[in-house]
């Protein structure tokens, strides 16, 4: 019989995963409820426990948080293992509940967390059956619930490639626990690789490095791919039948909510009122000439006209700037650029129905910008695109010679990771660029 106590193993809806974990019931002693009144206080959370880097190399990963739920990972060298997960109440972590055992499916655990509560600080670590053994604690919170709003910190960077490793940029910027962090494509690269083993080693090291390590223990993850994690450039003329290896490792490793379409990885994720995270397909659906497909378009442009959130941020793996007065057509069909009806229609439809907060994030192109998506006069010229990263890979040398336009208000030639400070009330952004010392390298408050 299932109870609320039991891990369900089937999937329920979650692509990938290998259960749900949920907290015990009101007769379970594991369980800790808060402070009240009448009880006699919570069981504090216990983290006393060996941190084990063999049996645990990754710590977990956290994403696609909502309002009640988390969905987890981690690599883990165990049959099985349970999880502890805690809630922290200002200075003070109490124990939430710990898992029935969870198995072990070639190395991999994939659970989601459920009958959370919404805007609160939870702390997770897997451990081993006799709890003398555990990996290192992952801190998340959950996202805000329909209506609320606040201000919010997120995290975006991209290109995490081997020259610049470990990525500390990615370190500083965990520092400042942002309440989520996106993965804008290329987290990996994979190139060259065609099996699910290949793919899966290719991720295992960028979860082991520590610039990403810190961040899966400082906040949860919002990603999306560009071509790297398939191949360079990868068309389904080519390497499409590299894709099912490929996105099965990519949702092994930062699972993620199934959208719309289950082989497609774009999908929306509300924080109440104050920020909903759109991220985009710009890699899967390039079919027939199109950029996004007829699907993800109709999705995205609902998705915007109906969404109460003051900010709707857009996880765009490759830019939708025009680059034709810097670099002129070169690649251009390598983004926005070279799928002018598809840009020109989402673009002229943020323009006529005048959709507020609309903010592009992008990666790629391996330098920071900060600028107009379009120019004066054109469909677009009033929304405001943030390249954020590379985060290790070359810097594009295009970033040491940037065009002498207004366009471009920030262009950024070294390694970075970017915060971006939302404010409902204000209707303002805060976009700061650190450097791998932590430094600020550029600054700018957007009116959006």
């Amino acid at each position: 019989m299932t109870t609320r106590r039991s891990v369900l193993l089937s999937l329920a809806g979650l692509p990938l995963a290998s259960g749900c974990v949920v907290p015990p019931g009101d007769d379970d002693d594991s369980a800790s409820p808060p402070p009240g009144d009448d009880d006699p206080g919570p069981l504090a959370f216990d983290a006393s426990a060996e941190v084990d880097w063999l049996l645990f190399p990754a710590g977990v990963q956290v994403t696609d948080v909502h309002p009640d739920s988390a969905l987890i990972a981690l690599l883990c060298d165990e049959p099985e293992v349970v999880l502890h997960v805690g809630e922290h109440v200002g200075d003070e972590a109490w124990l939430r509940f710990v898992s029935e055992p969870l198995p072990v499916v070639e190395g991999r655990v994939q659970a989601e967390l459920v009958d959370l509560q919404p805007d609160a600080a939870y702390e997770v670590f897997a451990a081993t059956l006799d709890g003398t053994l555990r990996c290192a604690s992952a801190r998340f919170r959950t996202a805000l619930a329909e209506g609320d709003s606040r201000p919010l910190l997120i995290a975006a960077t991209s290109c995490l490639g081997g020259n610049g490793s470990p990525w500390p940029s990615m370190n500083h910027v965990a520092d400042e626990a942002p309440d989520v962090c996106l993965l804008l494509g290329d987290t990996v690269y994979a190139d060259g690789a065609e099996t699910l083993e290949q793919y899966r080693a290719h991720w295992e090291e960028a979860l082991t490095t520590n610039g990403l390590l810190a961040m899966s223990q400082a906040t949860s993850f919002v990603a999306t791919w560009d071509d790297h994690e398939v191949d360079n450039n990868w068309s389904w003329a080519g390497q499409g039948d590299r894709v099912p290896a490929a996105l099965q490792a990519f949702r092994e490793s930062v699972p993620q909510r199934e959208g719309p379409q289950a082989d497609r990885v774009y999908r929306s994720l509300p924080w109440g009122d104050a920020v909903e995270l759109f991220a985009l397909d710009c890699r899967a659906d390039r079919i027939d000439g199109r950029y996004l497909g007829p699907d993800q378009m109709a999705w995205l442009k609902e998705g915007l006209r109906t969404s109460p959130a003051r900010f709707k941020v857009l996880l765009n793996s490759v830019p939708i700037i025009d680059f034709s007065d810097w670099i002129g057509a070169l690649s251009a069909d390598d983004r926005w650029q070279g799928f002018p009806k598809d840009r020109t229609e989402l673009l002229t439809f943020l323009d006529d129905e005048a959709i507020e907060g609309v903010l592009f994030v992008s990666g790629d192109m391996h330098f920071g910008s900060i600028c107009r998506v379009s120019p004066d006069g054109a469909p677009g010229a009033n929304h405001w695109e943030v390249m954020a990263g590379p985060g290790g890979s070359f810097i594009n040398p295009m970033a040491w010679v940037p065009p002498n336009t207004g366009q471009f208000d920030v262009v950024i030639a070294q390694w970075n990771t970017t915060l971006l400070a939302f404010d409902p009330e204000a209707g303002s952004v805060r976009v700061t660029f650190l450097d791998d010392d932590g430094g600020v390298i550029e600054e700018r408050l957007l009116e959006i």
